[in-house]
């Protein structure tokens, strides 16, 4: 993606494609629908992307340490 392209599309001159979006969520490691989730913050995707990325075995293991912390 081009500054130029980033920059209409900021300034509502240029509209994105779905496979655009698609692209960008497949980027970012996120899905659309935490995309547009309005209700998780930044910090919260990139957790979730994280832990989406552990085998099973050691999420579990971080739940019980984030666990402890609380």
């Amino acid at each position: 993606m081009s500054f130029s392209f980033v920059s209409a599309f900021e300034n509502n001159s240029n509209k994105l494609s779905l496979k655009t979006l698609a692209r960008i969520c497949e980027a970012l490691g996120v899905s659309m629908a935490e995309f547009f989730n309005s209700e998780i913050s930044p910090v919260e995707q990139k957790l979730i992307t994280q832990i989406k990325q552990l085998p099973e075995e050691k999420q579990y293991e971080l739940l019980a340490f984030l666990t402890g912390l609380v």
